[in-house]
This record gives structure tokens, C-alpha cells and sequence, in this order.
């Protein structure tokens, strides 16, 4: 739901002062997102992907009482 969009897009800003990337765009669907990101240095785009959809599947399992039960994004 709403909530849900609003704690993905705080978790997309709050990764930028994690890793030295810029989001140039982003576009969220109901089961996966599209994102333009610009990373500034080596391994820097895979540490803020993994970092963002961490958190996010981290959340979403405990909110939904999900744990290990199947992928949260396609």
C-alpha cells in the first residue's frame, strides 16, 4: 500500500549517504521498480542494490509475517 511506496522511496534516499551512488530516476510498480542509477566508483551500484532491497525485503517479511516465503521483487 501507500505505506509501503513511501518507506521504499525513504530507504532509496537514506542508501545515498551509504553508497556513492546518484538516483537519477525512479518508477515504482506493484511488484518491482524501475531505477536509473548512477554509481561514482567500482562495486558501488551492486552495494546499493543490495543495501536498498535488503532493507526493503527486510521490512516487508516482518510487516507481512512472511519470513522466507518467496521473492519480493521479480
Amino acid at each position: 500500500g501507500p505505506a509501503d511506496y513511501r518507506r521504499f522511496c525513504r530507504l532509496l534516499r537514506a542508501g545515498l549517504g551509504r553508497c556513492d551512488v546518484e538516483v537519477h530516476a525512479h518508477c515504482l510498480m506493484p511488484n518491482h521498480i524501475h531505477l536509473v542509477v548512477e554509481p561514482w566508483e567500482d562495486g558501488a551500484l551492486s552495494a546499493y542494490m543490495q543495501w536498498l532491497t535488503g532493507c526493503y525485503a527486510c521490512y516487508l517479511r516482518e510487516r507481512t509475517g512472511t519470513v522466507g516465503h518467496g521473492h519480493v521483487f521479480q
